[in-house]
């Protein structure tokens, strides 16, 4: 699918030439790749036909006027939608588009010293997923496997922590001192 902005670059009217800008440079700053269509172009006849016959205005009986998006033959609003979609983040939505994600994975292994209150080495496998969100937004999730039973990581810390605790409330009783 292809998102077309609709523009008429021999227009006079300086409101219509920055709505037309901002657009497009909205679209070039978040490397969403569109089709801009001049209907201004006398080789783009059947695009202004096409856009007029299928966008909307808000004044019955009127010609509608540049910019107006579409996504391939889907009209999709006028530049008041447009940069409300922009104001409430919703421009994939808006552009009927999925945002891009790069996702990048990682898999550490870690291996326990061997220790007297635990004489075998353990080997554990954590999981990293970093997730880079086309608007900025990152996100990184930690998994943890403990491959030595049948324990998660979780439980092993509880189990561990709650031995802590434990070892703790036993305080060795003081040797008396001697003279």
């Amino acid at each position: 699918m292809v998102v077309k902005v609709y523009v008429s670059l021999l227009s006079g009217n300086m409101k219509l030439k920055a709505e037309q800008s901002k657009i497009l440079s909205i679209l070039q700053s978040r490397k969403i790749e569109f089709e801009e269509v001049d209907i201004s172009s006398p080789n783009n006849e059947n695009e202004k036909i096409f856009m007029r016959e299928h966008s909307k205005t808000k004044k019955e009986g009127t010609f509608p006027l540049p910019p107006q998006i579409f996504n391939d033959q889907e009209y999709l609003g006028d530049f008041e939608a447009f940069e409300e979609s922009v104001e409430i983040d919703a421009l994939f939505e808006f552009l009927k588009m999925a945002p891009s994600k790069e996702v990048s994975e990682s898999e550490v292994n870690v291996t326990s010293t061997e220790t007297e209150e635990s004489p075998q080495n353990e080997t554990s496998t954590v999981h990293l997923t970093m997730i880079s969100h086309e608007n900025g937004d990152v996100v990184t999730k930690a998994t943890e496997e403990d491959q030595s039973d049948d324990r998660t990581a979780d439980q092993s810390f509880e189990e561990q922590t709650n031995q802590n605790d434990e070892t703790e409330d036993q305080v060795p009783e003081k040797e008396p001192e001697s003279d």
